[in-house]
């Protein structure tokens, strides 16, 4: 930038900059509300996980007035369908970009193992090591929230939609989406533990 003050060009980029900033603001103010929305739905979603989590495991029975209200009811099955479909789409964006930035590191690791050691690289190596293993670890989680996300996506659209989905089926699904809401939680519970 020119530090001349007498100089124009300063100012025309300022005044050629302040156009640009306003759809970037509204761009902002649009992805803060839809994550706002997201965050909602998803609260939403997880009291539905937890009830019907709750139900496969017997705690609840399939009668029981607040799972019939909750669950049966026309909207907040449309609902928990919509907020499944965007943490399911959520969950799949995060994996290829948390794929992405583990293949870039990888990389960097690589490119430091090729080198002479010396004590910077070291230092070095060591980070992106430590940065590799927490992906890894965020990899896990989100893939069990995705298998758990689509096994009660499949049981919700099944009754919004309407499609014919045996009584087998549905208990094989509840449970495994149980099975790994339960895994989430103790691998989220290991992995926290662990420095």
């Amino acid at each position: 930038m020119d530090t001349h003050p007498g100089k124009s060009r300063p100012l025309s980029k300022r005044g050629s900059r302040s156009c640009p900033d306003k759809p970037s603001t509204l761009e902002g103010q649009g992805k803060n509300i839809e994550s706002a929305l997201v965050s909602g739905l998803e609260t939403i979603a997880g009291i539905f996980d937890d009830l019907q989590l709750l139900r496969s495991f017997g705690v609840i029975g399939e009668n029981n007035v607040f799972y019939q209200k909750l669950n049966k009811s026309g909207f907040c099955s449309k609902a928990w369908l919509v907020s499944l479909t965007l943490s399911s789409r959520r969950n799949a964006s995060d994996i290829i970009n948390l794929a992405i930035s583990r293949s870039r590191l990888k990389r960097e690791q690589a490119e430091f193992m090729r080198r002479p050691v010396n004590p910077v690289r070291k230092v070095l190596n060591a980070k992106v090591t430590a940065r590799i293993q927490e992906i890894n670890q965020k990899l896990i989680l989100v893939a069990l929230e995705l298998i758990q996300n689509i096994g009660y996506l499949t049981l919700v659209a099944a009754d919004v939609l309407a499609f014919g989905l045996t009584e087998k089926w549905k208990r094989l699904l509840e449970r495994v989406s149980s099975i790994f809401a339960i895994a989430r939680l103790l691998f989220s519970g290991f992995s926290s533990l662990t420095p």
